[in-house]
């Protein structure tokens, strides 16, 4: 039972949603599903499952690990059972309850990327930006209070390449400059909600299928993403994900 007002509209919008894309889909997510409650914690805070979210500040957090400290990726963020081999954090989350909360926050994804968006619309739309950090724990603080904060795109290098002569170039390792992420909000078909089924929330190679993706001109190569040993703890480190939405 949701008893405040806000929490009550929230509900029925979520179910609203889980029937409205659950009805096309072929088979069950292949992973835990959790109670279809939101609950109001403290004021305009409120939670869905393991995903907290202030409908005042705009802001989302939920729990991830570190899956990967270095090697080749193409993912920021997957399911704990999606495609780990790639990404640099996991989630227990599910992408349904995530995307059902951003339009529950008035988010929509981007018009440019919507499927079927005509020509003129994809022209004149801004693009859904949101801003992305992770935090956890900072071992430099005696108490386990404190919290490092950086933002994601710091936990990814790209591979730059360097001309040193005719038959040779030399490979830089940068970290991604600062800015945000694009909200594509992933794509519905006939077996159903495709984030849902793929488990793909953060996207750095470009992926439609993902609920985020990286706004960069290299992003249909998949080769050169890494992730960042320099900023990231250890693996299997709890962290927090925490997105900013945009101001009303």
């Amino acid at each position: 039972k949701v008893s405040h007002p806000i929490g009550r509209l929230l509900l029925v919008t979520f179910l609203v949603t889980v029937l409205n894309i659950a009805g096309t889909a072929e088979t069950p997510p292949p992973h835990k599903s959790s109670e279809l409650e939101v609950k109001q914690l403290a004021g305009s805070l409120h939670a869905l499952g393991d995903i907290q979210f202030d409908v005042t500040a705009r802001t989302i957090h939920f729990p991830a690990t570190v899956n990967m400290t270095e090697g080749a990726i193409e993912f920021a963020l997957v399911g704990t059972q999606g495609k780990i081999h790639e990404a640099v954090f996991a989630t227990d989350i599910r992408p349904l309850h995530l995307r059902t909360v951003l339009s529950l926050l008035n988010f929509e994804p981007s018009p440019a990327l919507v499927e079927g968006a005509s020509d003129d619309d994809k022209a004149k739309a801004k693009p859904a930006l949101v801003e992305i950090d992770v935090t956890w724990p900072d071992p430099a603080q005696p108490n386990g209070k404190a919290k490092k904060r950086v933002p994601l795109r710091e936990c990814i290098v790209v591979m730059e390449f360097e001309r040193i002569s005719e038959f040779d170039e030399k490979v830089h390792l940068k970290p991604l400059p600062k800015g945000p992420w694009t909200y594509t909000g992933s794509r519905v078909d006939d077996a159903g909600f495709e984030a849902e089924r793929e488990l793909d929330f953060i996207a750095v190679q470009r992926r439609l299928s993902a609920l985020f993706n990286l706004p960069h001109p290299n992003t249909d190569q998949d080769d050169l993403w890494q992730a960042n040993p320099k900023a990231l703890p250890a693996k299997e480190t709890p962290v927090t994900i925490e997105i900013t939405l945009p101001k009303k």
